[in-house]
């Protein structure tokens, strides 16, 4: 029997023992979904792909578009912030070789691996460097506080 020629009370029966079993062998649909998705990878971009063409330039659906943006807009910047933070801290070759790109007319994709490690280096002995100097300075002023407060407890 058809799904749609189905009364509301067997798809209702239908959907719990279709839920009961998707809960009972997860694994199981997990593999199957993977393997019907993987099979049907191309058809479904196809699929997508008209579906886009059709509603690309609708009104209807650059409103939708605007409407998600500006209702994400502060989540998607906190997580593009934390992107770029991840990226400086991790040192990833993207940032490497935006940093050798920057105030050139070379792309990043044209300096090679080894000048990528190179630099690499040198930004992790400047950030050794800063945080040495960091840990003197603080060093120091409490230094003379230490002192300070030493002379006036005499």
């Amino acid at each position: 029997m058809r799904y749609a020629d189905m009364t509301e009370e067997r798809k209702k029966r239908e959907r719990e023992y279709s839920k009961r079993y998707r809960e009972k062998h997860k694994e199981r649909v997990r593999a199957y979904d993977k393997r019907y998705k993987e099979k049907h990878k191309e058809r479904d971009r196809a699929i997508q792909r008209e579906y886009y063409k059709k509603v690309k330039d609708t009104e209807e659906f650059k409103k939708r578009i605007k409407e998600t943006y500006l209702k994400n807009r502060d989540k998607n910047l906190e997580r593009a912030k934390t992107y770029r933070k991840r990226r400086v801290e991790s040192m990833s070759d993207s940032y490497i070789r935006a940093k050798l790109a920057a105030n050139t007319i070379a792309k990043p994709k044209d300096f090679p691996q080894a000048l990528v490690n190179s630099k690499r280096a040198e930004l992790k002995l400047k950030r050794l460097i800063r945080e040495k100097k960091k840990c003197q300075n603080k060093l120091s002023s409490c230094q003379q506080r230490h002192l300070k407060s030493s002379q006036f407890s005499n």
